[in-house]
């Protein structure tokens, strides 16, 4: 899947040349471009606009160093067949990251991605708990997560959890809702049989 975005990263890369042409921007800000390659933000280092990667996984991180490193067939066809988007992915910027987590930015740092600018944001928001305590909820009480249907999301581990509480409380009602866009029709599947 990460290699089929690599073609569609050169094009893409061609489309933001073009898009950029006469025109001037103080920053890119750019997750994490897994659908349509790293070489795409390429255009934005040649015309000299700084950039700021937003980290919510390790995906930079694999297919930078630890992918090429770990599957040598992997390594070859960046090299050969898809060379040109690979020399584009390595002449990227990526001195400034923003990472969701000390965690995710340490593990950078183990796979040898330590940039200049490394900033921790967490996800979430600083917010009192407790001061709708009276509003109206539902009853009986949902569980509800809104994800990509994609193992990296966890719903999976959600529907482990709610089997768990079934069973620790029985005697509990509450139900479990989980709404999204299925990548794998497999894992779409799994869920559903769970």
């Amino acid at each position: 899947r990460f290699l089929a975005a690599l073609p569609r990263s050169v094009a893409n890369a061609a489309a933001l040349d073009r898009f950029l042409a006469g025109k001037h921007f103080d920053l890119a800000y750019l997750f994490g471009l897994h659908r349509i390659g790293l070489a795409t933000h390429f255009p934005a280092v040649k015309a000299g606009i700084p950039v700021l990667w937003h980290a919510g996984d390790a995906f930079v991180a694999r297919q930078l160093k630890i992918w090429p490193r770990k599957a040598p067939l992997y390594n070859l066809l960046l090299n050969t067949l898809y060379r040109k988007a690979r020399r584009m992915e390595l002449q990227g910027d990526y001195r400034n990251i923003a990472f969701v987590s000390a965690n995710l930015r340490d593990y950078y740092a183990k796979a040898g991605v330590r940039p200049e600018g490394s900033y921790v944001v967490p996800r979430g928001v600083d917010f009192s708990v407790g001061t709708d305590v009276e509003r109206k909820r539902a009853q009986p009480p949902v569980f509800f997560q809104a994800c990509r249907l994609h193992a990296q999301k966890g719903p999976h581990l959600a529907i482990q959890a709610a089997a768990i509480l079934a069973k620790r409380s029985p005697e509990l009602e509450w139900s479990l809702e989980i709404a999204g866009a299925p990548e794998h029709p497999k894992y779409r599947d799994q869920l559903l049989s769970a």
